[in-house]
This record gives C-alpha cells, structure tokens and sequence, in this order.
C-alpha cells in the first residue's frame, strides 16, 4: 500500500467515525489501531500525526488525491 493510499484510510476513518473536532485521544488512538488492522499497517501513526494530517485535510483535500487518479488538472 503507498503512503497516499495508507493516508486516505485513516483520515476517512476519522472523518466518517470520530465525530467534530476537538477529537479525544481515546477515540482516535482506536480508530487508528482498527484501522492499522484493516491495511495490515505494522507502524500505526502517533495521534499527533493523525491530527497534522486532519487539519490539512481539512484545509486542503488534495492532499489524498493523486494527480494520476483523477486528481486536479491545470488546462493552462
């Protein structure tokens, strides 16, 4: 699994499963393990990183499409 791939899990996890911010460390230190389970990670995420990687999500959701997969083109 590639990192983009492995990124997108967890933040759909914690988009669709964790409720609004500001998010409990219990609640996202379990989605990230059920989560590691599912993609078979062996090196979960720190909640901290989770977090980093919510926030720029959540400012720019670019961040989980690849340009290859559909992602956003420049016409110019």
């Amino acid at each position: 699994m590639n990192e983009l791939n492995r990124r997108k899990s967890y933040l759909y996890a914690i988009e669709n499963q964790a409720g609004t911010p500001p998010f409990s460390n219990v609640k996202l230190a379990h989605i990230a393990y059920m989560v590691s389970l599912q993609i078979g990670d062996k090196k979960c995420p720190s909640l901290s990183r989770l977090k980093r990687w919510y926030k720029e999500y959540k400012f720019d959701k670019r961040l989980v499409t690849s340009q290859n997969q559909g992602g956003l083109t420049c016409n110019y």
